[in-house]
């Protein structure tokens, strides 16, 4: 048994770096969408669509917490790979469940006018092609997160440089703009 499992230096940095990802995680699950809902930016969360980003939330805080207590120490370059993952998971979720319905499945994603349309086309089609191509950038983020997770462990990337840096934060991002998705449903 390694002598770091009992150091407490290395205990309260894990603790600190959990406490970390914690807030990075609530300020973008519940602070970004905040900052759009009050610039009034159109496809910001109303209503419900609030529970569901804190239902979000609080289920990735969660995760964060039993997956440190698995791993006995928290990282924040595979944290950023864990939420990418996480959000791969639920975008071809989400395009399954829209790929098989006859309406829009995320009619609130219509309100967003930073969204392509891709011309005059039936909604069901528009919003099937904006999953496909976030499932597609998804993808490529969680293939980039992964290789930034490969070479760290590999001694081949620094574990506190940007390289990490970007890992750590691209997964909350990607997770809080799929909530978002959630949030905009309705």
């Amino acid at each position: 048994m390694s002598s770091d499992n009992h150091n407490p230096a290395t205990s309260d940095r894990s603790l600190n770096n959990l406490l970390i990802g914690i807030v990075i995680t609530v300020v973008l699950i519940l602070g970004m969408p905040g900052l759009l809902s009050l610039f009034g930016w159109a496809g910001a969360p109303a209503g419900t669509g609030w529970w569901v980003l804190v239902a979000a939330c609080f289920g990735m805080v969660v995760k964060l917490v039993a997956s440190e207590t698995a791993a006995g120490e928290f990282e924040f370059y595979k944290f950023g790979y864990d939420n990418c993952v996480t959000t791969l998971g639920a975008v071809i979720t989400a395009l399954a469940i829209q790929l098989y319905s006859t309406s829009d499945v995320f009619p609130g994603l219509a309100m967003i006018p930073i969204l392509p349309t891709f011309g005059k086309q039936d909604p069901v089609v528009i919003r099937t092609i904006q999953l496909i191509a976030f499932f597609s950038l998804t993808w490529l983020v969680t293939l980039l997160t992964a290789r930034i997770c490969g070479g760290i462990k590999r001694k081949e990337v620094d574990e506190r440089g940007v390289k990490a840096l970007l890992s750590a934060f691209v997964g909350p991002l990607f997770l809080s703009l799929y909530a978002l998705m959630l949030a905009a449903k309705g």
